[in-house]
């Protein structure tokens, strides 16, 4: 093996060996008020410019092909239907990350 595949077999391995460590959980929201309001502010922060990038780049993907927006209205009614029925996603997962990586590989 090479030294890359080495350290990648190595990083792998110890990625799921903390997977069998850490407790699974039951819970997929974080309650209300459980949170610093200056954790959430900073981290607000941070994702604006990604926010702003994503927009910039869904306007500019719809001004060049603007038989874009049906698939975007597609993966948005997608993103709807998977997250408010009980439908079961990938393992380890939950339906707003299924629908948001769909929308986010179209666009």
């Amino acid at each position: 093996m090479t030294q890359n595949q080495k350290k990648l077999v190595a990083a792998l391995a110890v990625f799921a060996a903390a997977n069998m460590v850490i407790p699974a959980a039951n819970a997929m929201h974080i309650m209300e008020g459980y949170l610093p309001a200056g954790y959430c502010i900073a981290w607000g922060i941070l994702c604006l410019p990604f926010l702003a990038a994503g927009f910039l780049s869904i306007r500019r993907a719809l001004s060049e092909n603007r038989r874009a927006i049906t698939l975007l209205a597609m993966s948005g009614a997608f993103l709807f239907v998977i997250s408010s029925l009980k439908i079961p996603s990938v393992t380890g997962s939950c339906s707003h990350m299924t629908g948001t990586g769909l929308g986010a590989i179209l666009f």
